[in-house]
């Protein structure tokens, strides 16, 4: 954990999910020390396949719906102006 609360990221707390699980591993002593490794390197390769997971369901999402963004904002914007009349100078 970080000392100084104020100066850490949030990279910082991000880190200590898979630290917590090794210290708990390491307390118990019918563990080998190799496994008390294992919740570190699981957290390592199931981060970046989730990160990876949630980006590629959005895609799938859009590209199944046919989705445009950009007609999206634009009806998105005619539909906030309506009914707004313009300021005048």
């Amino acid at each position: 954990m970080c000392s100084r609360p104020w100066a850490c990221s949030r990279r910082d707390d991000e880190h200590a999910v898979p630290r917590a699980a090794q210290q708990a591993l390491q307390a118990l002593s019918n563990v080998p020390v190799n496994l008390a490794t294992l919740p570190a390197l699981a957290y390592a390769v199931s981060y970046p396949i989730g990160v990876v997971g949630i980006i590629a369901t959005l895609l799938l999402i859009r590209g199944l719906f046919r989705i445009d963004a950009e007609q999206e904002a634009a009806v998105f914007r005619a539909a906030q102006r309506q009914g707004i009349e313009p300021l005048s100078g």
